[in-house]
């Protein structure tokens, strides 16, 4: 869920942004962004953070895939 979505900002071109990248993150690794933090805090976490982590095993050309969309 996308940061404008959990402060009830509304959906825009950047939450869909947001989305996609996050999609893509778990396609790729299986798991989605957060995913070890229960649900309050991942929500607390969307909204602090500028953009969803990246893993570090990803490769460079993927990391510079995700973060062009930025």
């Amino acid at each position: 869920m996308a940061p404008e979505i959990i402060e009830v900002a509304g959906a825009n071109v950047v939450s869909d942004i947001w989305s996609m990248g996050c999609t893509i993150v778990e396609m790729l690794r299986g798991k989605p962004p957060y995913y070890e933090l229960v649900q309050m805090q991942a929500l607390f976490k969307i909204v602090e953070d500028s953009n969803p982590p990246i893993p570090p095993n990803f490769s460079d050309e993927v990391k510079h895939f995700l973060v062009s969309f930025v």
